[in-house]
């Protein structure tokens, strides 16, 4: 797309329940939305991104999968879920196992809404853990480090957000924790700009796993560790 060049990102593997050889390989492509692919490499879906909310473009960031996730109907799912951080949300997708690879049924929630969103400190990073025990879905996001006025963040905070069905078949995010990431590293206040050794650490954290059994979210916070 000329007018929205893509950018290849994080990409998520959905295994297909019957016949692994019709499984997906779901990416993002940032400000061009989201491709689906056979295992074979061949494109199943092109997504481009909504259009603009408050001016602000759509750019989807990260991705997970989950399954089983129960709908209002009481019906189940399959989840491909992403970080939009232009628009601070979370895109949600139903996986389908023939035909069109994934629907949306995206319910529009800000992230993170005290800062505006063009200082961009939206949500970043992903991970997705399936409590079995109450049979609920968590999306684990890491909130992107901001500039401009507002007081943005530096890119510190992980916050933990249940997926809730709603009425209609759509699905969205409500905010239930969140934690604080150390701000200093080696002695160096990861908060400025440039150290006063003249090095620069980003703090930013991104890639993340849950270990799923035990409960235990894993977090890369770039050039820290």
């Amino acid at each position: 797309n000329i007018a929205s060049p893509g950018d290849a990102d994080d990409p998520a593997f959905w295994l297909h329940p019957t016949d692994a050889s019709r499984s997906y390989v779901i990416g993002t492509a940032k400000n061009s939305g989201l491709r689906v692919y056979d295992l074979a490499g061949n494109e199943l879906q092109s997504y481009l991104s909504p259009g603009k909310i408050d001016n602000v473009a759509s750019r989807l960031n990260n991705v997970d999968v989950q399954y089983d996730f129960r709908l209002n109907d009481g019906t189940r799912a399959d989840l491909a879920i992403f970080t939009d951080r232009g628009q601070d949300t979370l895109r949600v997708f139903r996986i389908n196992a023939s035909g069109t690879p994934l629907t949306e049924i995206t319910g529009y929630n800000r992230l993170f809404p005290a800062q505006p969103l063009a200082n961009q400190a939206t949500g970043y990073g992903l991970a997705l853990w399936r409590d079995t025990a109450s049979d609920k879905l968590y999306s684990l996001v890491a909130q992107r480090g901001g500039s401009g006025a507002g007081g943005a963040v530096k890119g510190h905070q992980i916050a933990q957000f249940e997926m809730v069905a709603q009425a209609g078949g759509t699905v969205t995010s409500q905010f239930v924790r969140s934690w604080a990431l150390p701000t200093t590293y080696k002695g160096v206040d990861l908060t400025s700009a440039l150290t006063p050794t003249g090095d620069s650490y980003s703090p930013q954290s991104e890639g993340m796993v849950v270990d799923q059994r035990d409960g235990v979210l894993f977090v890369g916070q770039e050039e820290v560790g």
